[in-house]
């Protein structure tokens, strides 16, 4: 098993930024996977998971859940439609 402790830094606004410190704990198959994607991108594995969180995190927040509600309800229609 191994523990990562990482800062996480988040930038609220143009003046607010929040620092969070994490421990998570890995074990098996993602444990050797960290290890393996960080090393092959020459990062330690504290930064690769950075890196990802900073990445992807803030994506899910851009997602328009009012458009994607009414493409599932009018892709809903048209399947009801097609099952006539």
């Amino acid at each position: 098993m191994i523990e990562i402790t990482f800062t996480i830094c988040i930038k609220q606004s143009f003046r607010e930024t929040i620092m969070g410190k994490y421990i998570i704990e890995l074990n098996g198959e993602i444990e050797n996977m960290l290890a393996e994607f960080s090393a092959a991108r020459q990062m330690s594995p504290e930064q690769f998971i950075q890196d990802i969180v900073n990445r992807y995190l803030p994506l899910s927040h851009k997602i328009d859940q009012e458009a994607m509600a009414k493409g599932y309800s009018e892709m809903s229609e048209i399947n009801s439609e097609l099952a006539k």
